[in-house]
């Protein structure tokens, strides 16, 4: 039962975002960014990591102990906190016309640069 619930909630997640995405490919880059920007100040306020179930669910998946979920749980948090920030981050600045990455200094050790 709980994966056709999942399945279904899943289903109906992709239907939302296949119906939006005419509206998306419409939009222009300063609305863009500005949706951006505020899906990134709504990260920063970190309700997002409590609401639902879902840091209980990742540590159910990755099937580890109820009893010791508290600190997997909160690097989950963290670590898809920090990557969905520094995405949103890069994003806004490609869109907007800055540069997005600093640039290295020297090439990169597997000698990509």
């Amino acid at each position: 039962p709980r994966d056709n619930r999942s399945m279904a909630m899943a289903e109906e997640q992709l239907a939302t975002l296949s119906a939006a995405a005419p509206a998306w490919r419409e939009s222009s880059a300063a609305e863009r960014v500005a949706l951006a920007a505020e899906v990134l100040s709504k990260v920063h306020e970190d309700e997002w990591s409590r609401a639902g179930d879902w840091v209980a669910r990742e540590t159910e998946l990755n099937l580890i102990a109820a009893a010791d979920r508290a600190v997997p749980g909160a690097t989950v948090r963290f670590v898809f906190g920090s990557i969905l920030s520094d995405w949103l981050k890069t994003y806004i600045a490609a869109t907007s016309g800055r540069e997005s990455l600093a640039r290295m200094e020297e090439d990169a050790a597997d000698g990509s640069s």
